[in-house]
């Protein structure tokens, strides 16, 4: 857009904001009574997790995100599988209290204690994965919709991840 001063210009800008919010609009027509969240078009939904290697990637997810959804084997063993939803639980009281924490010595304590949990599951081979989708929050009402960024974080077994780089390619596994 930036690049294209003459053909996005504040008009034309505002009118794809219009079409935007109609299309909205017309997804939730039917269901004026309730809320309802969409994927938000701007957003390219994303199709693989990151692996988290450090506390500090998640928290800044976990930050930007109102909301979190996740996933875990089904067959975990129940120390393993008390261990994640400890961690699951973490994150969303960290989800909970991210806007009061303004300190850097605040915002540290928390990716250290992600990196922590992350560290005793690494240990119990499994291994973390995220990604924020970025929603649109309809509330039921006239008014606009909201962003509502919306973290995935995926607890997997090591072994059964399967590894790729950015463009999907499998990355072969050492040893």
């Amino acid at each position: 857009m930036d690049d294209q001063p003459n053909h996005y210009t504040v008009k034309r800008l505002h009118e794809i904001k219009a079409e935007h919010e109609a299309w909205v609009r017309s997804l939730t027509k039917a269901h004026t009574d309730r809320p309802l969240l969409v994927a938000d078009p701007l957003y390219p939904q994303p199709k693989m997790l990151r692996v988290i290697t450090s506390g500090n990637t998640l928290w800044n997810m976990i930050k930007e995100s109102l909301t979190f959804e996740y996933a875990i084997p089904g067959d975990l063993a129940e120390e393993d599988e008390t261990l994640v939803v400890e961690f699951l639980d973490l994150i969303q009281d960290l989800m909970d209290i991210s806007r009061d924490l303004v300190s850097v010595r605040e915002n540290r304590d928390a990716e250290k204690m992600i990196f922590g949990f992350m560290d005793h599951l690494l240990k119990r081979d499994l291994i973390v994965g995220a990604y924020v989708r970025h929603m649109l929050f309809y509330d039921g009402y006239e008014r606009g919709p909201m962003s509502w960024p919306m973290l995935r974080v995926e607890v997997h077994r090591a072994k059964d991840a399967a590894i790729v780089d950015e463009n999907g390619k499998p990355i072969p596994r050492k040893g």
